[in-house]
């Protein structure tokens, strides 16, 4: 085989290599696809262009990408520009929403679904020299969900010491690949502990692994851009179980409440009197905030 015959063999390999990594990516190895993106967010190709005149009018893009696995329904997803001084520009300034539902990823849907916001033109109002260079963002704000579930073992120390068939083991981590949809907050450890006679305690650790903030579902996002600090890290949690009970920092015993992410784990317990597999399935309500990259506009003295 020639040089060219033996280059072109190598090349179709790698192609078939890289489409079949792509295609892992996108298997389920439990109930989730597993991940920790939500909304993504970048400027389309062109829109605007990266250097135009100062007399000229220019059109803005988004392009809005569901990458993770909870739905959005039209005008969830809020997205604004910034970076950009007002009085020099003309844009729209406000939020604008998706008219559509922006699907998660599925087994129907595997690239999640996706939408253009279109922000109408962008102009400079001021003379340049020669040229100038200015960087233009979009910040997303939407609510979203990450759930688990996640299989655990119910029992107690006294059915331990009791002898009887051993069905389970509490030990050893219980978040598995696959046990937690793709989302920017992740529940990243659940550890099972007895306690007591008849109770075991479970000890939840949820971080944000996300590149954005995460707030309190119920503000809304002109709220959170007036009060970034307000809610931040501050997730809604419920665990679908009455018998589990969470020692949230209010001081309230319940399955639901609200948890501050990056902090201490969460622990809750549950009263046991017989010994089964089970699976606790948790989910995360927060609203989350995202900026893009920048980009760079330089604008051309006409």
């Amino acid at each position: 085989m020639n040089k060219i015959g033996v280059i072109f063999l190598l090349f179709a390999i790698l192609l078939f290599l890289g489409a079949s990594c792509d295609k892992e990516d996108q298997v389920k190895t439990g109930p989730f696809f597993s991940g920790t993106s939500g909304i993504t967010t970048q400027f389309v190709s062109g829109n605007p262009p990266s250097r135009f005149n100062d007399d000229q009018t220019v059109v803005v893009k988004v392009l809005l990408k569901n990458e993770g696995e909870y739905d959005l329904t039209s005008g969830d997803a809020n997205v604004k520009l910034i970076g950009l001084n007002p009085e020099s520009f003309s844009f729209e300034e406000r939020f604008l929403t998706n008219k559509g539902n922006l699907r998660g990823k599925s087994e129907l849907l595997l690239e999640g679904g996706e939408q253009t916001i279109d922000f109408g033109n962008l102009k400079y109002l001021r003379g340049i020299t020669n040229s100038q260079t200015f960087k233009l963002r979009a910040k997303t704000c939407y609510p979203y969900q990450t759930e688990a579930r996640i299989p655990v073992c119910i029992k107690s120390t006294q059915l331990e010491e009791s002898g009887e068939e051993r069905l389970c083991d509490i030990s050893g981590e219980k978040v598995v690949k696959g046990s937690v949809s793709s989302g920017p907050i992740q529940i990243t450890s659940l550890q099972e502990e007895l306690l007591g006679s008849d109770r075991i305690k479970f000890t939840i650790a949820m971080v944000n692994n996300g590149n954005g903030k995460a707030y309190n579902s119920i503000l809304n996002c002109d709220a959170i851009d007036k009060e970034p600090k307000q809610g931040e890290n501050e997730v809604s949690l419920e665990i679908f179980d009455n018998s589990v009970k969470c020692f949230f920092r209010d001081g309230t015993e319940s399955n639901k409440g609200i948890v501050e992410i990056n902090g201490k784990p969460l622990t809750c317990s549950k009263e046991v009197k017989e010994t089964f597999e089970d699976t606790l399935t948790i989910k995360l309500n927060y609203r989350y905030v995202d900026t893009t990259e920048f980009k760079e506009i330089e604008i051309v003295e006409s």
